[in-house]
């Protein structure tokens, strides 16, 4: 089974279940989710923490300004491999367990050395970009 969210309406959710669109409206979430019974609906909800998380991210903390500001300098320089493993850095360096991350937390002389390695690409980057402009614009002047 698939199923595919899309947006007809803002007050309803339509699943796109095997070709077939059933209507998921705010009676049919009520009924689900069991917003109409006198019960003790308790039991069926999960209310502990998600231990998953817990057990192998600890508590970091990661703030936007912190994602922004790493993804600012990087974003249209690099390709996954080299996105993967930086990323993982990142995240190594916050709060989460180290034994998570399979690799010790870098040093900051290697941290440094991974951002100039970082730099001399986005420059050499710059450089091929620059290059096929100056020719496109030699091309041209000769027609």
């Amino acid at each position: 089974m698939m199923r595919q969210v899309q947006h007809h309406d803002s007050k309803s959710l339509y699943i796109n279940v095997n070709g077939v669109q059933p209507h998921f409206g705010i009676v049919e979430f009520a009924l689900v989710t069991g917003l109409l019974c006198n019960g003790n609906t308790s039991i069926k909800i999960q209310t502990d923490e998600n231990r998953l998380v817990k057990r192998y991210f600890g508590s970091p903390t990661v703030t936007w300004y912190d994602l922004d500001s790493f993804w600012f300098v990087f974003r249209s320089s690099i390709d996954d491999d080299q996105s993967e493993h930086l990323s993982n850095q990142f995240f190594c360096t916050q709060e989460a367990k180290h034994d998570v991350c399979n690799e010790e937390s870098p040093t900051n002389a290697d941290l440094k050395k991974e951002i100039d390695g970082l730099k001399a690409h986005v420059d050499m980057k710059f450089n091929e970009i620059l290059q096929a402009f100056t020719s496109l614009k030699n091309n041209l002047d000769v027609i």
